[in-house]
């Protein structure tokens, strides 16, 4: 189940907000009172979405909200009193942060929030694509790497190295980055 973070120093909004976020789906809901409880929370568990409506005691909402975007890269909902001006809406939205004006009305809150739960899956998405591909460049440059050794040490063509390095792999049955490892640490140590 996904998980929604309301971070609000009042019970009433966060019991208002947790009402919100029930009717938009099945969530499991945490709530904190503090930034700092937040950014713990934040850094331990992957939150869906990530609501900061004031008051937050001795910290700016603002501050917390986009501390917590930058540093998590989950997409946070900042509900504020005054509307935003177009440079610190700016501002937010470089750090993932979306900004809601009071009195957050629920049509209003279920758009956006739905909105973010859309963007998040995306980014999540795009994320881990982005991981596999930066793996297959690494796994792509040790198998490079074990060809240069194969070449400068046991004098082969890259192309005998690279077809003798697919046939080890095939051969025992592992991928092509453990054969490259393997001839690395002999060639190389």
């Amino acid at each position: 189940m996904d998980k929604v973070l309301v971070v609000t120093g009042s019970r009433q909004i966060a019991e208002q907000l947790c009402g919100f976020v029930s009717q938009a789906g099945e969530y499991g809901i945490d709530t904190v009172s503090t930034g700092a409880a937040a950014a713990e929370l934040a850094d331990i568990e992957h939150f869906r979405a990530i609501i900061v409506c004031p008051p937050l005691p001795g910290e700016s909402a603002c501050a917390v909200a986009c501390r917590i975007a930058q540093s998590t890269g989950t997409i946070v909902i900042l509900i504020v009193k005054d509307p935003v001006s177009q440079t610190a809406a700016a501002q937010f939205e470089k750090s993932g942060v979306i900004a809601l004006p009071k009195p957050v009305t629920k049509p209003m809150f279920l758009q956006a929030f739905r909105l973010v739960c859309t963007l998040q899956s995306r980014f999540t998405g795009l994320a881990s694509e982005n991981d596999r591909l930066r793996n297959k460049i690494d796994e792509i440059r040790l198998v490079d790497r074990a060809k240069c050794a194969l070449i400068q040490y046991l004098g082969m063509t890259e192309q005998m190295a690279h077809r003798y390095i697919e046939k080890q792999a095939m051969d025992m049955r592992l991928p092509k980055a453990v054969v490259a490892e393997d001839i690395l640490k002999t060639y190389e140590s």
